[in-house]
């Protein structure tokens, strides 16, 4: 996959415009037989929003292809430049409305699951807009989950711990997701409504944003620890 100059900057581009580019991107993948995972989402925090110049969150597509086994190997001849991110994983059991309460939220959660994910841009420069990031299908490009766990886990203010060789490289909480991880599934779907999408039983809904993304190298073994859900991990190779 080649590194691209960034659209925004010699295109206009409007939001819309760029969700209507993403859109177009995962329908090629899916007429290459890839199917729908779910979503993930991202500028999770008000700091994160005020950082990349959005007033919420924005969200991108999970697909099969990018799901990875729980303790595999992941290649880095697949990505450009990825990073690793702790992550909730939400399995949906019921569609969900984005203006339902925070208690219709959590009824229509199947299974919760710690998570992470892998972020790559395509970009060939680190100066992109908002809009660059949304077209880019939100730099979703891959995720791992680990063992499934009750939905009425409460996961408001866990401790999360990223470590790479068994050295702890960042630590943080859920409660940087908006205050609670619920929020930010509403938040999701609001935004997915504006574009005509929507959640489906089944789908995983993809939070990061309780710790920042870690660069990745060849030989490292990467595990994320999330109080109460427990952890999850791979092995990187060339």
């Amino acid at each position: 996959m080649p590194q691209l100059a960034p659209l925004a900057a010699t295109v206009s581009l409007t939001v819309e415009d760029a969700y209507a580019i993403q859109t177009a991107s995962i329908a090629r993948r899916h007429a290459r037989g890839d199917t729908r995972a779910g979503v993930k989402a991202t500028l999770t925090s008000r700091a994160a929003m005020r950082h990349a110049g959005s007033p919420e969150i924005i969200f991108g597509w999970l697909t099969e292809a990018m799901r990875l086994a729980e303790d595999g190997n992941l290649s880095l001849s697949r990505y450009l430049q990825p990073l690793v991110q702790p992550s909730i994983a939400y399995i949906m059991g019921q569609p969900l409305r984005g203006g339902a309460s925070a208690a219709e939220a959590s009824a229509a959660i199947a299974a919760i699951a710690p998570a992470l994910e892998i972020v790559d841009s395509r970009y060939d420069t680190a100066e992109y807009s908002l809009r660059d990031m949304i077209a880019d299908n939100a730099h979703a490009a891959g995720f791992i989950l680990g063992g499934s766990c009750q939905s009425s886990t409460n996961i408001e203010n866990l401790g999360v711990l990223l470590d790479i060789n068994g050295r702890t490289v960042q630590i943080g909480s859920t409660a940087a997701i908006l205050g609670n991880p619920v929020r930010a599934l509403l938040a999701t779907v609001r935004v997915l409504e504006r574009t005509g999408a929507s959640l489906q039983p089944g789908d995983i809904v993809l939070i990061s944003g309780a710790t920042p993304a870690h660069p990745l190298m060849p030989g490292d073994y990467v595990c994320a620890t999330t109080e109460a859900l427990g952890r999850v991990a791979f092995h990187v190779t060339p």
